[in-house]
């Protein structure tokens, strides 16, 4: 393959290079077997055409489905055993996508960052996304401090 044509397959109209990071910040208790959302409360590093931070409604938006990296850092306090999932979540129409999950203990200052890359098959015309945390598999419950999502557009293939 030569590179011109490996430079057209990465540049073609469908891609888009494009970075965001959105967080939320505050204090927000998630019981055993709950689940919560958090508005996106700000955003940085926009970069592209994919990504859109919608102030009024408190969302990322996100315009086409595609290859996704992704990281998620979250500060806690946590209290008992459990798991804490972290996904992005549009409730109408219902799409979510799943980022991370990670065990906890009780630990007055939990802190992780977790990340990976996946397709994101995104609904036709975009979808404006909340962050949606679970907390499952347990009797624990913990407090959300923060959560911090950077995001990277990869392409469609």
């Amino acid at each position: 393959m030569t590179s011109e044509h490996i430079d057209l397959l990465e540049r073609g109209d469908n891609f888009a290079p494009a970075t965001i990071r959105v967080n939320w910040s505050g204090t927000a208790n998630v019981a055993s077997n709950s689940t919560t959302t958090l508005p996106v409360t700000g955003s940085a590093e926009l970069a592209g055409n994919i990504f859109e931070y919608l102030s009024s409604l408190q969302a990322l938006r996100i315009k086409q489905a595609g290859v996704i990296g992704f990281s998620v850092d979250v500060l806690c306090a946590t209290n008992g055993t459990g798991n804490i999932r972290v996904m992005l979540r549009q409730a109408s129409p219902t799409h979510d996508w799943a980022m991370v999950q990670q065990p906890y203990f009780t630990h007055s200052a939990f802190s992780f960052l977790s990340g990976g890359v996946r397709f994101v098959d995104v609904p036709a015309y975009g979808a404006s996304y909340q962050i949606w945390v679970m907390n499952s598999g347990g009797s624990g419950s913990f407090t959300l401090y923060s959560v911090d999502i950077r995001l990277v557009y990869l392409g469609r293939r």
